[in-house]
Formats: structure tokens, C-alpha cells, sequence
């Protein structure tokens, strides 16, 4: 039986990477929390039951992160040997449908936003609303990745390693320039 530090060294022997093992900590940090045990006596109370029970306490995540979890989970579960009934296995695998409780920023907010933000602040937020990108990838580019209105995210910063090129509003290069010029 793989203990939750075992299971999680055994997959960066395989070369998953840091970032996924990590998210793989988290998950299984937050299934010992529901469970009221430390993290390294999760794999003394693996059943269906506990899984499924876990399963009824996401309520108000997305369904992708509850079929991911999930998934994860259960994958650890079965190296570990427990086995799912069919009917167990309907409940795990249940398609999630959850409404996003976040919300688009109004206008409203965003000016109030760039107005009380530095030049840097007003750059960081016009680039992101411009291109889209994540706020990591974002926090992470060098000025070389910046060719005049084309930033090049590179695959070891991009959440799917594999990069690519966004483009950005005239707006959002002005205050980029200014930001610079600083």
C-alpha cells in the first residue's frame, strides 16, 4: 500500500512535474482535511465510501475541478486496491454540472481599479484583460517576450507548457510603454 508521499514520489519518478505534483498535494491534502486525519494516515482510511462521501462535500466547486479531484483520487484508491462496485462507479463518474459563481468584472470596477493602481498596476491589468492570459503567466514574462504588440509566452511559463503568442490592444500598449519609460 502506497502511503500519499510514496504515491506522490513514485509519480515524479515518471516525470510528472513539480507543478502537477503539487496539485496533486493539494488534493489529497484536502480529502485527509475532510477525512480529520494527517495527511500521512490517508492511506489507512481509503474505501468507496469515504471517495463518494467526499464527493457530496464539493458542492460549489466547478464540475471540472469535482471530476478531476475525483479522478485523482480514485486512481490512487484503486493502486491501493480498493475496489468500486458499478454503481460506485456511477456515482464517481456523475457528470457535474455546476454554474460559475465568479463573475465578469464589471466596467465599473475595473476603472475604479486603474485608478487607484500605479503605472505598473495599470500595465499588469491592461495586459491582462487585452490578452487573456493568466495572472502567472503574466507576472512571469521577461521584456524579451515583448515584441511590439505580440508578447511570446514561453512553454515553461504557460499552464500547458507549451506556450505560445497573444496580441495586445493599442490600449494596453500605452500603458506598457509608459510603465517602461519608468
Amino acid at each position: 500500500m502506497y502511503t500519499v508521499s510514496e504515491y506522490l514520489d513514485m509519480m515524479q519518478a515518471v516525470d510528472r512535474s513539480p507543478n502537477t505534483i503539487r496539485g496533486y498535494r493539494v488534493i489529497f491534502e484536502s480529502f485527509a482535511r475532510f477525512l480529520h486525519v494527517p495527511l500521512e494516515e490517508v492511506h489507512n482510511h481509503l474505501s468507496s465510501e469515504n471517495l463518494i462521501k467526499y464527493a457530496g462535500s464539493l458542492k460549489g466547486y466547478s464540475g471540472h475541478t469535482v471530476r478531476q479531484r475525483l479522478s485523482i483520487l480514485r486512481a490512487y484508491l484503486t493502486e491501493n486496491g480498493v475496489q468500486f462496485r458499478n454503481m460506485e462507479m456511477k456515482v464517481i463518474n456523475a457528470r457535474r454540472r455546476t454554474d460559475p459563481e465568479d463573475k465578469p468584472l464589471a466596467l465599473e470596477t475595473l476603472q475604479k481599479m486603474m485608478d487607484i493602481t500605479d503605472e505598473r498596476g495599470r500595465a499588469f491589468i491592461s495586459v491582462l484583460i487585452s490578452t487573456g492570459m493568466r495572472a502567472g503567466e503574466a507576472a512571469q514574462l521577461r521584456l524579451s517576450d515583448v515584441k511590439g504588440d505580440t508578447i511570446t509566452i514561453p512553454g515553461k511559463i504557460a499552464k500547458n507548457r507549451r506556450g505560445g503568442k497573444v496580441f495586445l490592444t493599442a490600449e494596453a500598449r500605452e500603458f506598457l510603454d509608459i510603465w517602461l519609460k519608468n
